[in-house]
């Protein structure tokens, strides 16, 4: 079940925020040209009128929660497409002299409310009764105002909710392979290591599987057999989700890639094939050092490991504006309606367009993937019923995997040594076996990554990161597991002495299984990496 909320405004709204014009002292909340009303400021106004009428007081934990349980009740941060917005001057007075103060002078901008309306869903874990129904409509008709300034006019509203049964999509064929899906971020996310004892909330940037997992159990009786396929067997394998493009699952930028160092970061540099020359030199005892320096119009260049997220179909890094969204809350006490002593929340949370990732799709889970499938919103992380971490399906399709890239991988790798044997006028150097060049696309749980691919695959290089990831359960209300991965983005190249089908072969079937421990939550996902031949622009997005 969910509540539709309508929220019509009778006069300027001014929900504030932090402006970086200092000729406005508060400006309304807005983000990406859409002006907001949050969760948290939703959720406030419903909550002070549970608390402020006894005849509703009874409803308040199980809606609204405390401190040792979540409610029922998950709000989402309203959005307003193209508003307008007016300008308003005001000078603050000295009490006792009834003058102007001095330097006092201030001006706000709020939203123009002239037939204009938020619409939106509350979310409702489980059911509602009939009498939280009516207590919810009741609290509805009491809030008039809501935002800043109420006593100065601003922010008065016309409140309607509506009780609606969750729409779910079926699909009706789904075939085995790999698919990659995205998601629409409706809302800032909060995903944190731990729970802040000071009310600190700094979210990482990336959703894990395990994350991902936890968001759709909630959709599914615990004791039903589908649950238990899912979740306790393992059937599907949930995967990390990194920001990424309308239609194109990305990853974070590969350990190979750099840019120049004290500068826009525009131009690429892959070392991929350098640091491979100068192992071939060193197999014949010969000296090749690549630096991380380089030659750019005559000068040396230092380099540093370049930021953005890539696309391994295309070799392409992208730099998408994966914003940070930082906000400050404090919590009012309904009784003296002033702020309470020691209760302030900020919020350093993590807000991209998309979020991507592959899902995995055989004949033992197809059915299990089209009931998760189905339920096209969710919500992730910490502080969900205020708002943050609301996600909805964009899309969801299948994907070509037949490792046709490995083919054009190994073209480049023997093009560039022949290139060396043209320089040298030898014939030196030769690449006798297939070159397996991968890229993790999600982290890697793994002490002995030298024999991911089995036998028959000899480890030459490693380009690797290694993080801490963890996460705070707010079900057992303690830290989860913390795990030591590497990072995705790290690149290993193998040399195997089977040919290039038998490699797809053996990659496919280690795509579908996972590399290394915890496939089920996501981890040990790759794909064929091709390096730059020549250095690359960054493409913005």
């Amino acid at each position: 079940m969910k509540i539709k909320i309508s929220i019509k405004l009778l006069s300027p709204l001014l929900i504030g925020s932090s402006e970086e014009n200092h000729s406005i002292a508060k400006s309304q909340l807005a983000y990406n040209n859409m002006a907001l009303i949050t969760g948290s400021e939703l959720k406030g106004n419903f909550r002070y009128i549970f608390k402020t009428i006894p005849a509703l007081n009874k409803f308040e934990i199980p809606l609204f929660g405390d401190s040792n349980n979540a409610g029922k009740l998950l709000f989402e941060t309203l959005q307003l497409e193209n508003p307008s917005y007016i300008e308003r001057m005001g000078v603050s007075i000295d009490r006792n002299l009834k003058i102007s103060a001095n330097e006092k002078l201030f001006t706000v901008r709020a939203l123009n409310h002239s037939d204009r309306s938020f619409e939106g869903y509350i979310k409702v874990n489980g059911e509602l009764s009939e009498s939280e129904k009516s207590s919810l409509v009741t609290a509805a008709k009491f809030i008039d105002k809501i935002g800043s300034m109420k006593s100065r006019g601003f922010g008065k509203v016309k409140i309607d909710l509506d009780f609606v049964e969750d729409q779910r999509t079926v699909l009706q064929n789904i075939e085995e392979g790999i698919y990659e899906i995205i998601f629409k971020v409706k809302s800032p996310i909060i995903l944190t290591s731990e729970m802040a004892k000071t009310y600190l909330y700094t979210s990482r940037t990336f959703v894990s599987g395990e994350t991902l997992k936890g968001a759709y159990a909630g959709f599914f009786d615990k004791n039903s057999d589908t649950f238990k396929q899912i979740f306790n067997y393992g059937k599907v394998h949930f995967p990390f989700l990194y920001p990424s493009l309308n239609n194109k699952s990305l990853i974070p930028s590969p350990q190979t890639l750099f840019t120049q160092k004290h500068s826009n970061g525009e131009m690429i540099y892959d070392i991929t094939f350098g640091k491979y020359i100068e192992r071939l030199f060193a197999e014949k005892g010969l000296k090749y050092v690549l630096t991380d320096k380089t030659i750019k119009d005559g000068k040396e260049i230092r380099l540093e490991p370049a930021k953005g997220y890539f696309d391994p179909d295309k070799s392409t890094l992208y730099s998408l504006t994966s914003q940070k969204f930082f906000s400050t809350q404090i919590e009012i006490d309904p009784f003296t309606r002033t702020a309470k002593s020691g209760i302030l929340r900020s919020y350093d949370a993590f807000y991209p367009d998309y979020l991507g990732g592959y899902l995995k799709v055989d004949s033992q889970n197809k059915d299990l993937v089209k009931e998760i499938i189905g339920h096209k919103e969710i919500q992730i992380g910490n502080s969900r019923t205020r708002g943050f971490g609301h996600l909805e399906l964009h899309s969801f399709q299948k994907i070509n995997d037949n490792f046709s890239t490995l083919k054009i991988a190994n073209d480049n790798f023997k093009e560039i040594v022949d290139k060396i044997n043209q320089i040298n006028g030898t014939k030196d150097f030769e690449i006798k076996h297939t070159i397996v060049p991968v890229v993790l696309t999600s982290d890697l749980i793994e002490k002995d990554f030298e024999n991911l691919f089995g036998e028959g695959f000899d480890l030459k290089m490693a380009f690797t990161r290694r993080q801490n990831i963890s996460g705070y359960s707010a079900y057992s209300k303690s830290n989860k597991t913390l795990y030591n991965s590497i990072v995705a983005g790290s690149v290993f190249i193998f040399d195997s002495d089977k040919d290039l089908n038998s490699v797809s072969q053996i990659l496919s079937q280690k795509r579908y299984e996972g590399l290394g421990y915890l496939t089920e939550s996501g981890f040990g996902d790759f794909s064929i990496y091709i390096p730059l031949k020549e250095v690359q622009r960054r493409r913005s997005q």
